[in-house]
C-alpha cells in the first residue's frame, strides 16, 4: 500500500472540480448514447428481432438500470463537491461504492452490446438500414430527433 499523499486545500478543489466535470459528462454521454440506441437502432433493429422478449428488451432494461444507478450516484457527488471537507473515507466509500457499481454495469452493457446487439446489427441490416440508422444518430446528435 502506498503512503498517503498529503491532502492540501488546493488538492481538494482540484478533486472537486474533476468530479463535477465527471458528473457532467457522465450526465451528458450516457443519455445521448442511450437515446442513439433507442430511437435511432432499435426501431430499424426491431423489424427483424422484435422488441420484446429479446435482446433489445433486454438492453433497455440494463439502460433503466444504469440511469438508476448513475442518478444515485450523482446525488452524492454535488453536496460533496459544496462542502469545504477533504475527501475522508466515509466520503470516498459513499462516493467510490456507488462509482464502482456504476462502472460495472457499464462495462457488462458494452459488453453485450458490442458482443450481442451490434453483431447482429452489423448481419442482418440492410445497407441502406444502416445509412438510416446513421442519419437518425446524426440528427440526434445536432438536436434535430425525429421519432418515427
Amino acid at each position: 500500500r502506498q503512503p498517503a499523499e498529503e491532502v492540501t486545500p488546493e488538492r481538494v478543489k482540484i478533486e472537486k472540480e474533476l468530479l463535477k466535470d465527471l458528473s457532467v459528462a457522465l450526465d451528458k454521454e450516457i443519455g445521448l448514447h442511450f437515446k442513439k440506441e433507442e430511437e435511432a437502432l432499435f426501431p430499424v433493429l426491431a423489424e427483424y428481432i422484435g422488441k420484446e422478449y429479446g435482446p433489445i428488451e433486454a438492453i433497455i432494461r440494463e439502460h433503466e438500470k444504469i440511469c438508476a444507478a448513475f442518478l444515485h450516484w450523482k446525488k452524492i457527488a454535488p453536496a460533496f463537491c459544496r462542502s469545504d471537507a477533504p475527501i475522508d473515507e466515509a466520503v470516498r466509500k459513499a462516493l467510490i461504492d456507488p462509482g464502482l457499481r456504476l462502472v460495472s454495469l457499464l462495462r457488462q452493457h458494452m459488453e453485450k452490446e458490442n458482443q450481442i446487439l451490434f453483431e447482429i446489427s452489423e448481419t442482418s441490416l440492410t445497407g441502406d438500414e444502416k445509412k438510416e440508422v446513421m442519419r437518425r444518430i446524426r440528427a440526434i446528435s445536432t438536436g434535430l430527433s425525429e421519432r418515427s
